[in-house]
């Protein structure tokens, strides 16, 4: 389905904007939501969407933009072509599937868990010290 074809809800049932918040306001935010999407098609490296893996949300980035190196497709999280019928599907199929959003979201945990947490930034920096790693 196409972005404007989910069922007709009051809009503040479903989004709501909040303008500029402070930091710790984000974070509640973001752990407040099902699923977090950041469709945006000219995005660097958006720490956010590791903030809201960490919080075990399934996030949702574009294909070429800084995350993809990060997401897995269907694995820790969804990558979509700049496409608002891709987005929908990926939105639709995790509102229709609690259970694969929980999947999901707790395998985006682990990922931020075991790659982007000091201690295991800096294991790696000595196995590459060690000459353990190939870079």
């Amino acid at each position: 389905r196409d972005l404007h074809s989910f069922p007709t809800r009051r809009s503040s049932d479903l989004v709501s904007f909040y303008g500029r918040l402070e930091r710790n306001e984000v974070f509640k935010q973001v752990n407040n939501c099902d699923i977090f999407s950041l469709p945006s098609w000219s995005e660097g490296f958006g720490v956010v969407y590791i903030e809201a893996m960490m919080l075990g949300k399934p996030a949702i980035g574009c294909i070429g933009q800084g995350i993809d190196g990060t997401i897995q497709h269907g694995e820790n999280g969804f990558l979509v072509k700049p496409s608002e019928n891709e987005l929908a599907e990926v939105w639709e199929m995790l509102i229709d599937d609690k259970d694969l959003r929980l999947s999901i979201g707790s395998n985006a945990k682990k990922t931020i868990l075991n790659n982007y947490l000091w201690n295991g930034i800096c294991k790696k920096i000595v196995h590459v010290y060690k000459g353990e790693v190939n870079i």
